[in-house]
Formats: structure tokens, C-alpha cells, sequence
């Protein structure tokens, strides 16, 4: 079985951390915090009423495969397909794994495949595809 969706907006990446000490104590927050939040309720949102099979939440091995849909910048030269710069492809997954944690699996160390891509379109977004391994998977 495998549960796929789109969730159309920009994606947004998870990175880097702001810290600060007050009165003794340690604070830490997503420099994106704000629009992280909400890009991560947007993921999570386009999941539910989707049918999660019981063994993801259990601990189930799964794979993963995302494609992130970036807005093409008016100015980039039409030589240049694929984009090359920020944000981070490594960040933009971190966002998915945390938003899908405890919703379609239990902890994204059960991801044990995942295949991953950022390219250019008209509507930017997500479309993420996860599945159980199996025999035939381990390829």
C-alpha cells in the first residue's frame, strides 16, 4: 500500500536554529519558525483522511519519495534547468520527516529508502509518496 498527496505552496526549509541565554537559561528557535509552522501544518493537513496503515505507526520500515516544485525566478537564464541554489535540498526534507512524524510513521528513523528531487514548475509545492518496504524494495 502506499499513501501519496500534493500540498501546493512554497516549501519552506528546516535549518538553521537562533539561540540565546536569558538570566541563566538556554532558548532556541527556527530562524523560519513563523512560516516553518505553518508550511509544516500544511504537509500534515494534506495527510489526514488519508488511510495510514497501523504498522507504520508501529515502527514499520517505509520509503519515502519527495519532489519539491520551486518557483522558476523571472530573471534565471533558460540554460539553467535544475535549481542549483537555496534553499538546501537536505532542509527542505527535515520539514516533510518532522510533519509527517507521529501522523504517517512514528519516528522518521523507520525511513530506510528515499529517493528525493527539487526541480522548477509552474506550482510550487510537494508531492510525497510513502510506502511500507518490502521484499521487492530492498533494491
Amino acid at each position: 500500500m502506499s499513501v501519496s498527496f500534493f500540498v501546493s505552496g512554497l516549501p519552506i526549509s528546516q535549518g538553521s536554529m537562533r539561540a540565546w541565554v536569558v538570566g541563566g537559561k538556554a532558548f532556541t528557535v527556527h530562524a523560519k519558525s513563523e512560516k516553518l509552522a505553518i508550511w509544516r501544518n500544511q504537509i500534515a493537513d494534506a495527510v489526514r483522511g488519508k488511510t495510514i496503515p497501523d504498522s507504520w505507526l508501529l515502527g514499520a520500515a517505509i520509503q519515502i519519495d519527495i519532489k519539491f516544485i520551486l518557483p522558476r525566478p523571472k530573471t534565471l537564464p533558460r540554460k539553467i534547468v535544475y535549481p542549483v541554489k537555496r534553499p538546501d535540498l537536505d532542509k527542505l526534507i527535515r520539514a516533510v520527516f518532522d510533519a509527517l512524524s507521529k501522523k504517517v510513521y512514528q519516528d522518521d528513523s523507520q525511513i530506510v529508502k528515499l529517493t528525493a528531487r527539487k526541480s522548477y514548475g509552474i506550482t510550487p509545492g510537494v508531492s510525497i509518496t510513502v510506502k511500507e518496504m518490502d521484499d521487492d524494495s530492498n533494491a
